[in-house]
């Protein structure tokens, strides 16, 4: 028998796996949305440093869900706990492996990509989830999505850059889409 398997059979190797246990249990709370099993703001703002730090190109979209207040004043915050799942699903298929989804708080989240060319890819396949997702209606209403993208570093070098332009330019989607519906 090995000797690493053998310690693990003791009462200090039994510690040691409960330890570990409880370790990633404090990553989970720390780095997980409770509501959409997605990772968290702290995680995104982690992950945008270390992408930052080691120089390389990638992608960033930042999305806000359009008509959710409604459903929570229409339907109830319950209704809206539901959407928000159904939201995170929607993202992590469009995702794919192409990118990682981080729910950043209410109704905000965002995408981080390898590449510039991935980003744009999964834009296209989350407008994509957002039409065809019958989870995503409650009574006559249905959930839609503005997106603002940014890709480094052409776009920005810092965290605040790139945040802001992404938050821009979802904003100017959000006032495109609302325009597009009262023509």
């Amino acid at each position: 028998m090995d000797m690493a398997y053998q310690a693990l059979q003791g009462p200090c190797g039994q510690k040691l796996i409960m330890l570990e246990k409880e370790l990633q249990r404090l990553r989970e709370l720390v780095y997980m949305d409770a509501l959409t099993g997605l990772l968290n703001y702290r995680a995104f703002k982690e992950e945008m440093q270390k992408r930052l730090d080691t120089g390389k190109a990638f992608g960033l979209l930042y999305l806000d869900l359009d008509r959710f207040k409604q459903v929570n004043d229409q339907f109830g915050h319950l209704a809206g706990d539901r959407l928000l799942r159904e939201v995170a699903s929607v993202l992590e298929i469009a995702a794919g492996l192409d990118a990682q989804v981080y729910r950043l708080g209410g109704d905000e989240f965002a995408l981080i990509a390898d590449t510039g060319q991935d980003i744009e890819t999964v834009h296209e396949r989350i407008l994509l989830g957002f039409e065809q997702e019958d989870k995503l209606k409650i009574g006559d209403l249905r959930i839609g999505v503005s997106i603002g993208s940014a890709k480094f570093p052409e776009d920005g070098r810092t965290y605040e850059e790139l945040l802001g332009l992404a938050d821009c330019c979802m904003y100017a989607d959000k006032h495109r889409r609302k325009a597009d519906h009262f023509v």
